[in-house]
């Protein structure tokens, strides 16, 4: 695993690799989370280290409802998915956006 992640994804990460056969799934969440900060820190001019899965989208990163579907239509295009506006309302932190996106990609 990668030790320059912050100490939770290292656990996850670690759990992850414990696992064997699941290394690709292993591989997959931590690109997916990667990309997922770049975007964030780039949309909400934030820096990219300062970005959990713990981050609250609204809360933390002072995200509106605009900038939550704008970001919903980058994350569509990037990942070449649709996202569906009902699905939005359960999405409030990073760790449940990576979660969304593994789900549906």
């Amino acid at each position: 695993y990668d030790n320059t992640c912050e100490p939770k994804i290292q656990q996850i990460l670690f759990a992850a690799s414990r696992q064997g056969p699941n290394y690709p799934q292993r591989e997959v969440f931590f690109v997916v989370f990667e990309t997922v900060k770049n975007i964030l820190a780039d949309q909400f001019d934030v820096d990219e280290d300062s970005i959990t899965m713990e981050t609250d989208i609204l809360d933390d990163l002072g995200a509106d409802s605009l900038d939550v579907m704008d970001l919903m239509m980058t994350l569509g295009d990037e990942f070449d998915m649709q996202v569906d506006e009902s699905e939005i309302e359960n999405i409030t932190t990073v760790g449940a956006l990576v979660n969304f996106i593994e789900a549906n990609t």
